[in-house]
């Protein structure tokens, strides 16, 4: 037996670590990845973390197993050409360039379509629709304005940022990976992969900027929307709304595929009202694809016992 993803052709744009730990992945499985680097320069990680004088750093390799590689400048005619000619023989096309450097280069979304309409195109950025989604973004921006450095550290002290890089591993090999599976499977379609809590943060950071609107556009352009951990944090009541705004309105035209570690009986733990979870829940039971991660999961209810405990 082959492997999953054998006869599949990824172009990497990634560097660093959180692209490249979700296109190792898909080598994993079998894909053809072919790492493009910059000329001269290649993946900045090759010289970070160097324990052998003049060779890769593990950094470097333990993130990249599996793949090909190949330096090309954009800048440069023939160089624009062979890239162009990688999009249209390649299935998938990965890149975490900060925001805008992709289109600067000259591949925009249309041009890619352009050149191979069965393009799989996904791309890791910091932030979503608001006033910081042109900003670059690394772990310790991702823990502090996400909220997870507030997990970690002493009772009496600051927040601190994790060791390992949680952000970044979490996004490439678990989220954007799985997304690309779900989208292979649903060729030709656009798909977002996104957690419920993520969801509820950016749409609730957009009205607060009065860009509730634009972020709510964005929305409407996916066919395929993925909501991930619902039910493992509550949601205040603007949040809980703007999240049943955008399943209401998708839920008739998206698929909508949701996990969930709640039975639906105690889905109003994490709602602020029952008239509201009632026309949630009727609507995801009516419309979505509910994938139940089970009982041995982190449960929210548990996390409350625990607090009143420490209290």
């Amino acid at each position: 037996m082959g492997k999953a993803l054998e006869g599949v052709k990824i172009l990497d744009f990634t560097h660093v670590q959180s692209g490249p730990t979700c296109t190792q992945l898909l080598a994993w499985f079998g894909a053809d990845v072919i790492k493009v680097e910059r000329p001269g320069v290649g993946d900045i990680t090759r010289g970070q973390l160097q324990d052998v004088p003049n060779a890769d750093s593990l950094y470097f390799t333990m993130l990249n197993h599996n793949k090909r590689s190949i330096t090309i400048d954009s800048k440069n005619k023939k160089g624009m050409e062979i890239l162009e000619r990688l999009v249209k023989h390649c299935d998938v096309l990965v890149e975490n360039f900060a925001p805008g450097a992709l289109d600067r280069m000259g591949l925009t979304w249309e041009r890619i379509q352009e050149l191979n309409p069965r393009m799989i195109y996904a791309s890791v950025k910091g932030f979503g629709p608001g006033p910081y989604e042109d900003c670059k973004v690394y772990e310790n921006v991702a823990q502090c304005t996400g909220g997870a450095a507030s997990t970690t550290g002493f009772r009496d002290g600051l927040p601190l940022v994790t060791g390992a890089q949680i952000g970044d591993s979490g996004t490439g090999k678990t989220h954007l990976a799985t997304g690309l599976g779900v989208a292979a499977c649903q060729q030709k379609q656009r798909v977002r992969f996104v957690t419920a809590a993520g969801l509820v943060n950016e749409l609730v950071e957009a009205q607060h900027h009065n860009l509730l609107g634009r972020a709510l556009a964005r929305w409407s352009r996916y066919e395929l929307i993925i909501l991930d951990e619902v039910g493992y944090v509550p949601f205040a009541q603007v949040g809980a709304e703007l999240l049943f705004q955008v399943i209401s309105e998708r839920a008739e035209r998206a698929t909508l595929v949701l996990t969930t570690n709640l039975p639906f009986s105690e889905w109003t733990q994490v709602l602020p009202n029952a008239r509201l979870c009632k026309a949630l829940l009727d609507r995801v039971t009516d419309r979505a694809h509910i994938i139940e991660t089970g009982s041995d999961s982190y449960r929210f209810k548990r996390t409350v016992a625990g607090q009143a405990k420490r209290h």
